[in-house]
């Protein structure tokens, strides 16, 4: 099944000279394939906000779940900036 973001995605829509037979087979596989595996779709799919960085590979899931996890681990940090705020406003 084609993936939804094609239209927007770089890495589908940027012409990659080198190594052109791999980046083919990552299309293939996941641009045409299955979307919901590609690093690139799960990282837009989770921050629809934000621009998904250019050099991140479909299969680069590693580097995918760092981006993923740093974004989750700020919000943690500002509810619990936001929790101390509030906490220290009522006590007032």
């Amino acid at each position: 099944m084609l993936c939804p973001k094609l239209p927007f995605c770089l890495f589908f829509n940027k012409k990659i000279s080198n190594m052109p037979r791999y980046i083919e087979m990552l299309k293939n596989t996941f641009c045409k394939g299955d979307h919901h595996n590609c690093a690139r779709w799960q990282v837009a799919e989770k921050f629809p906000e934000k621009k998904v960085p250019e050099d991140l590979l479909p299969n680069d899931i590693e580097y995918g779940n760092k981006l993923l996890n740093q974004h989750d681990l700020k919000q943690d940090m500002n509810t619990a900036n936001a929790k101390d705020v509030e906490a220290h406003t009522s006590d007032e």
